[in-house]
């Protein structure tokens, strides 16, 4: 047989290339996901029972689809999953299993995210068991044990923080990835719902970029939770 990689110098220069070509595939894939999954969402539920809480009124044309993106940020986004995502992530950094099963815990009686549960479940089941093999990623390893064994239920926003922090990626970028992807699966799903024009959809596309990304310094914490900003990358 051949003698692959003889010369070590080569051989570690394409393995390290090969294992960023591999996160860079999760990572995108992942995304992917977050989009579909937040489109399934808005397709099956009308936009406004996600968040019965804001009194919206009907949802179906550019303006009143902003109307909820916002509410949706500021009522759901900010208080709820990015703060999720972070604290996971932070969980991850110091392998605190335990503190990430106490927020597995938390989410699961956060009301206005109950509408979430089941293709959230279906979505971080899908990650964990692509990633459970992965490498360097023990806590994901054994967050998808626990889910197995019935002690987590399984949040995609938690799988999405622990994926963060096994690739090393910036915990801002990571949110501000987050937030456009899955606003850009609600607005996908109300453009084919209620049939926008090519303009509309465009006016929608361009105002979710500019929807910004709440500061890491005021997303809320969880006093079981305490999270360090300084010691995010």
């Amino acid at each position: 047989m051949p003698v692959l990689f003889a010369n070590p110098v080569i051989g570690e220069h394409a393995a390290i290339m090969h294992q960023e070509a591999t996160q860079e595939k999760i990572i995108a894939g992942f995304h992917q996901d977050l989009c579909a999954f937040s489109y399934g969402v808005g397709v099956l539920k009308p936009l406004k029972i996600i968040a019965p809480s804001f009194q919206l009124g009907d949802i179906n044309d550019p303006p009143s689809f902003m109307r909820f993106a916002r509410h949706y940020v500021d009522g759901i986004l900010a208080p709820i999953e990015l703060p999720a995502i972070l604290s996971a992530s932070c969980n991850a950094s110091q392998n605190e299993l335990d503190k990430l099963l106490e927020l597995d815990v938390q989410l699961s009686h956060e009301q206005a995210f109950k509408v979430f549960a089941k293709p959230s479940r279906i979505l971080a089941r899908s990650q964990l068991h692509q990633l459970r093999d992965l490498r360097g990623a023990r806590i994901l390893s054994r967050y998808h044990e626990a889910v197995m064994e019935g002690r987590a239920f399984a949040w995609h926003v938690l799988v999405y923080g622990l994926v963060l922090q096994t690739f090393s990626i910036p915990i801002r970028q990571g949110l501000v990835s987050y937030q456009w992807q899955v606003m850009q699966g609600f607005a996908r799903a109300a453009a084919n719902t209620f049939q926008w024009t090519q303009s509309e959809w465009q006016q929608v596309h361009s105002e979710i970029e500019q929807i910004p990304v709440p500061p890491l310094e005021s997303l809320p914490r969880s006093s079981a939770l305490p999270i360090s900003i300084q010691a995010l990358p």
